[in-house]
């Protein structure tokens, strides 16, 4: 379902982001140029953005792609890969 997905481009940006960012730390692309950690935590603020902005403020436009996403960020803060939480404000 997800390569369907993927390729019909479905997969909103905020959960494609946040695949990257679990994924980047791991890549020996020269895009990042062995700067893989810094270029995750990046990507992953840049998803927390887009997700905090639009799609968790209310309940109609939480969908299970928003889940998803907020459960990989949340995994990679909570491993320590990088202390973003100054942004993260729900309440």
């Amino acid at each position: 379902m997800f390569r369907h997905n993927l390729n019909e481009e479905t997969i909103p940006d905020y959960l494609l982001l946040a695949i990257v960012a679990a994924t980047a730390r791991l890549s020996y692309d020269e895009w990042f140029e062995g700067n893989q950690a810094e270029a995750a935590r990046i990507i992953a603020d840049r998803a927390w953005t887009l997700v905090l902005s639009g799609v968790l403020p209310t309940e109609e436009t939480t969908t299970l792609a928003a889940v998803q996403a907020v459960g990989i960020l949340a995994l990679l803060d909570y491993r320590g890969m990088w202390v973003s939480s100054d942004n993260l404000q729900l309440c």
